[in-house]
């Protein structure tokens, strides 16, 4: 089911805007990541938004069309919100991305005379030394999955998952891959430290819980304790509509702040938390906001907790741990409890909503999954 919901302010690609798009992902990849969701659907508040930080002119009755138009005549390339270690990481020499792009065509065998001998496959693709680093199995010290890297394909060729075999990618499009996944892995090596300017701040609370972690034995770790923002907090709650009778669960609820937030709609709230710490501090801030009664929190393993009480679900997990709770979070979502998920999608799975907020990075997104159509057929 696709994102019917459009809550964010997300645009229907119609024909005019579709083409734009295609033209800003071939010319601007990093832009057209910035503006788009996951999906490769228009996000019409954050076209808007980059442009007033560009200084593009547009008039406030404009359709997204007539936007779009005004920012591919943007003399500046747009840069988004990265530390400069990640907008470096994210640039390349056009010159040296089209050598070798002609030298995997010599190496795959192909003739550059030839039609096919302009296109690579995506198997040959994956064989850019380039890519070795970045693109592994999960749980490797690769950047991304393998899944990751053809969803990305998919992304910027504009192909089905079905065809993205059968399909190549030209000169230009080599370019926007390379943009796009050097993005990419930037983005997942450094988005815990750039959540809205708090990266010092964060970054001395995730140094100062590693050094006193006391975390179960045994137990995988599903994600690195980074706090969700009350912006996304409050989004969540309201897509799942948490109120009195519910029992909402956190899979990994860190110090309790979104349980706190859920006790206070007249919701119960339990939470699944192994570093024995972090149990510690949620408790004493359920017991100072007087919500001991309706908050709970549980030392213990998030993929063996048994879901049957809960009526909602919440979980702010990288895409390694969502992968190892996603059989949990199916049967419960097949049960009948909707899920939300923080930043990072559930893999293969089609959101019904997909929530930004002006107040934090345009990748921060609240994933709200509402129905059985969500999960792969």
């Amino acid at each position: 089911m696709a994102a019917e919901v459009l809550k964010a302010g997300y645009a229907q690609g119609d024909v005019p805007t579709a083409g734009l798009l295609s033209e800003l992902k071939l010319r601007r990849p990093r832009t057209w990541m910035t503006v788009t969701n996951s999906q490769g659907v228009l996000v019409s508040r954050s076209l808007r938004k980059l442009c007033k930080q560009e200084g593009v002119a547009m008039a406030d009755d404009d359709d997204d069309a007539a936007v779009l138009k005004a920012l591919l005549g943007a003399e500046h390339s747009a840069v988004p919100r990265l530390s400069p270690k990640v907008s470096q990481q994210a640039e390349f020499d056009e010159s040296k991305l089209k050598d070798e792009f002609r030298h995997l065509l010599e190496v795959s065998g192909s003739h550059p005379g030839s039609a096919q001998g302009t296109q690579l496959s995506f198997q040959a693709w994956l064989s850019w030394k380039w890519l070795k680093d970045r693109i592994g199995p999960a749980g490797s010290s690769a950047i991304i999955t393998p899944e990751a890297a053809r969803d990305l394909w998919i992304r910027v060729l504009g192909c089905s998952s079905e065809a993205s075999a059968e399909v190549s990618a030209g000169e230009q499009q080599f370019v926007a891959l390379a943009n796009a996944l050097s993005l990419e892995c930037g983005r997942a090596t450094s988005i815990q430290s750039l959540m809205r300017g708090r990266a010092g701040r964060q970054q001395a609370q995730l140094s100062q819980a590693r050094q006193a972690s006391r975390c179960l034995d045994g137990v995988a770790k599903l994600a690195p304790f980074n706090p969700t923002p009350a912006c996304a907090v409050n989004q969540a709650l309201d897509a799942l509509q948490v109120g009195p009778g519910d029992i909402l669960y956190d899979l990994g609820c860190g110090d309790g702040r979104l349980l706190l937030a859920a006790a206070r709609r007249g919701a119960r709230a339990v939470g699944i938390e192994y570093d024995e710490r972090f149990v510690e501090r949620a408790r004493a801030a359920a017991s100072d906001a007087q919500l001991s009664d309706l908050v709970s929190i549980i030392c213990g393993d998030a993929c063996t907790v048994d879901l049957a009480l809960a009526t909602k679900v919440f979980v702010y997990l990288v895409p390694e741990g969502l992968q190892r709770m996603e059989p949990a979070l199916a049967a419960a979502l097949r049960s009948g409890k909707p899920i939300a998920s923080y930043t990072f999608s559930v893999p293969a799975w089609e959101p019904s909503e997909v929530l930004t907020a002006g107040t934090r990075a345009p990748e921060c997104k609240v994933w709200v999954y509402s129905n059985i159509e969500a999960l792969p057929a």
